[in-house]
C-alpha cells in the first residue's frame, strides 16, 4: 500500500508524456479504479441483470431481491468516488491521503470525504433537484452497506431503490468517464429497464439525460 501510493503520487506529478515510462503504469490509476468499480457494481446487480424477467403464470418478477447486494455496490461506489476524485483533483486526493503510522500504510480519502467533495463539485453543474437525488442515493448506499457490514440481518433492499441507485451510478460513469469498462453503462441501463416501477408509489422521477 505504501509503495503503491508513492507510485500514484509520482504518476500524477509527472508530465503526461513521461508518466508511463517513469512509473511503469500503462494506464492511469483512476482508470484502474474505474475498472474495479465497474466490476463490483456489475456483480452487485448480477441477479437483476441475469433474471429471466416475469413469471409467465403470476406476472411477477422472478428477481430475488435479497440478492441486490449493497455490500458489493457500496464498495464499488466508494471506489468509483475515489476514481472520480483522483481523475479530477489528483493533488487534492494526494493531500487528503494520510500515513497510518501504526500500520505503516497510507489511508486514502474515505466514502464521506469523497462524497462531500463530489456534491460540492456537482453543485456547480446540476440543478438542486438532481443534486439532491445524487446526495440521497449516495447516502443510502453508504448507510445500507455499513449496516450490512455491522451484521444487520434485516432485509435491506426495496424495489423502488434499485432503479434510483442504477440511475445515479449511470450518471456518474457517463459524466466523468469516456471509458465504459465491462459495458457498465449499458448494464445499468438494463437494470433501470428491469426495475422501473410500473405499479405502486415511486420516487419523484429525476432523470439525468438533461440537467
Amino acid at each position: 500500500m505504501k509503495e503503491g501510493f508513492e507510485r500514484i503520487k509520482t504518476y500524477y506529478s509527472l508530465p503526461l508524456d513521461k508518466r508511463e515510462s517513469e512509473t511503469g503504469l500503462s494506464e492511469p490509476p483512476h482508470e484502474m479504479l474505474l475498472e474495479m468499480s465497474s466490476k463490483l457494481i456489475e456483480l452487485g446487480f448480477d441477479n437483476i441483470l441475469n433474471n429471466k424477467g416475469l413469471n409467465s403464470e403470476t406476472g411477477w418478477s422472478e428477481i430475488d431481491r435479497k440478492e441486490f447486494d449493497y455490500i458489493l455496490i457500496g464498495v464499488g461506489t466508494e471506489i468509483l468516488l475515489k476514481a472520480i476524485l483522483l481523475k479530477e483533483k489528483p493533488k487534492f486526493f494526494i493531500e487528503m491521503t494520510r500515513l497510518n503510522k501504526h500500520k505503516d500504510a497510507y489511508q486514502t480519502p474515505g466514502f464521506n470525504k469523497c462524497k462531500e467533495w463530489l456534491i460540492n463539485f456537482l453543485s456547480h453543474i446540476l440543478s438542486s433537484t438532481h443534486l439532491e437525488r445524487v446526495k440521497d442515493v449516495l447516502e443510502l448506499i453508504q448507510l445500507k452497506r455499513n449496516n450490512l457490514v455491522h451484521l444487520n440481518f434485516h432485509r435491506m433492499s426495496n424495489y423502488k431503490e434499485e432503479y434510483q441507485v442504477a440511475n445515479v451510478l449511470r450518471f456518474l460513469f457517463v459524466n466523468f468517464f469516456e471509458a465504459n469498462p465491462f459495458n457498465i453503462v449499458e448494464k445499468l441501463d438494463k437494470v433501470k429497464e428491469k426495475t422501473q416501477v410500473i405499479y405502486g408509489i415511486d420516487y419523484e422521477p429525476v432523470e439525468f439525460d438533461v440537467f
